[in-house]
């Protein structure tokens, strides 16, 4: 498998794309808030802990959720084949 190949397969890749989107989104709202809150320098607020990682969840369940919604699919079919066996 050529490196085009694999870089492509990687990019169309659902994990991938949740947990990039995910990210640059936190990236850009700490970013603006940096830059338009400059006053406190050093202070943390709340939104950086709770709700930027909350909504990074949600982004990545949304960006995931046809891969989440085959999960008890495929676990049935494991417990299925691990009984007739």
């Amino acid at each position: 498998m050529s490196l085009k190949q694999t870089f492509y397969k990687v990019r169309s890749s659902k994990i991938v794309q949740g947990i990039l989107i995910a990210n640059i989104f936190a990236f850009l709202i700490i970013g603006m808030q940096s830059s338009l809150l400059p006053k406190d320098v050093g202070v943390l607020v709340f939104s950086e802990f709770v709700i930027i990682p909350m909504l990074m969840g949600i982004i990545m369940a949304w960006c995931w959720k046809v891969l989440l919604s085959q999960a008890p699919l495929l676990e049935g079919q494991c417990l299925k084949r691990a009984i007739k066996n």
